[in-house]
């Protein structure tokens, strides 16, 4: 283990600067992916994790903030490529990865890998990355069209797909695309509410937040209840859609006020940006662990709600964070194994 933190260390000082505030936004963010899934998964299999109040708290905002994070990095990075170039970056980067680990995965336990597995990780599995990849793609697309009215055009994509089906998991895309838009505006927010900025609006929000939190129905998580509307349900899909962005919305505010109080502390800045570095190796190794865990069932670790949520499931994922980190970073001194499996060295440059 000491061996392992000098390790971590050594690695951590040798990277040049980054934006740490970013990285340790996405590093709290993958903490509390792994947290929800470490509450979902190792309690016993008629545990109602749905009901539980830690695991609520997280879905209402986690992986919206993630889309939010991902647009504000798409804000500042969009001028420095060309679009063709960061399409193939960003498949680089994204799917490649994500294919290859499933194709290895299922070699090293099954013996074999089909189509149906790459598909399978690619729709449910890995979805985030597939749904962050196509809102990616139409965002680049829709900038290298028009400059000027970008914001209006996109505003206009998150309004027509809203009338697609929930099928290939595009409920996704449908769900996420606006807080993607909402990063991108982030310094532009941010201007605009600062007279609201402090200590008694965080206060009066978080409020507002924990209340929408205690009133949280299984219907408005978005695995449930998706998001097409039609005749016969659109009072009661309105009030699910409607209720889980509002919460999002309100979630990532109050994630960004905390983030930034703890980057104060440089020891929790540098250990919540070493997370930062290393979200899309922790994102699909801890997807195929707990896979596994679910297709075993041998994990039973559930006591009482809160002990199991405060303590027992965060000490799960410091493990499972920590093995994840690990694996990263071995994989990134093989140069072959940093490309396919981590999406390193991505730099692909179109001929103009």
């Amino acid at each position: 283990m000491i061996l392992f933190i000098l390790f971590l260390h050594v690695e951590y000082t040798m990277r040049e600067q980054r934006n740490l505030l970013v990285d340790c936004i996405k590093g709290g963010a993958i903490f509390l992916v792994v947290l929800g899934h470490c509450i979902q998964f190792i309690g016993p299999s008629s545990y109602n994790f749905f009901d539980n109040f830690i695991f609520k708290s997280i879905y209402s905002f986690h992986m919206p903030l993630f889309m939010a994070v991902s647009g504000y990095l798409f804000s500042v990075t969009i001028k420095k490529r060309n679009m063709c170039e960061n399409i193939i970056n960003k498949f680089h980067k994204l799917i490649i990865p994500a294919i290859s680990w499933t194709i290895l995965i299922s070699l090293l336990f099954n013996g074999s890998v089909s189509v149906q597995d790459i598909k399978y990780q690619l729709i449910s599995g890995l979805w985030f990355i597939t749904t962050l990849f196509i809102i990616s793609t139409v965002a680049y697309t829709i900038f290298s069209i028009s400059h000027k009215n970008f914001i209006w055009l996109y505003a206009l994509f998150c309004i027509a797909i809203l009338f697609a089906p929930d099928g290939y998991n595009i409920k996704m895309i449908k769900f996420l695309a606006p807080f993607f838009g909402l990063g991108m505006l982030f310094d532009y927010i941010l201007k605009v509410t600062k007279p609201l900025q402090g200590n008694l609006t965080f206060l009066t929000i978080l409020f507002i937040w924990v209340y929408l939190v205690i009133n949280w129905k299984e219907s408005y998580y978005i695995y449930t209840s998706g998001m097409s509307m039609d005749i016969n349900n659109w009072q009661e899909q309105s009030i699910n859609n409607i209720y889980r962005f509002i919460s999002g919305l309100i979630g990532i505010y109050i994630a960004v006020f905390v983030f930034y109080i703890i980057s104060k502390n440089t020891l929790l800045l540098n250990s919540l940006s070493l997370l930062g570095k290393h979200t899309l190796s922790i994102y699909i190794i801890q997807t195929f662990i707990f896979y596994w865990i679910s297709k075993l069932d041998v994990i039973n670790v559930y006591s009482n709600e809160y002990t199991y949520s405060l303590v027992i499931a965060p000490l799960f994922s410091i493990v499972i964070i920590a093995f994840c980190i690990l694996i990263s970073i071995i994989l990134q001194k093989v140069h072959l194994a940093n490309i396919i499996l981590l999406g390193g060295e991505g730099n692909i440059r179109c001929k103009s």
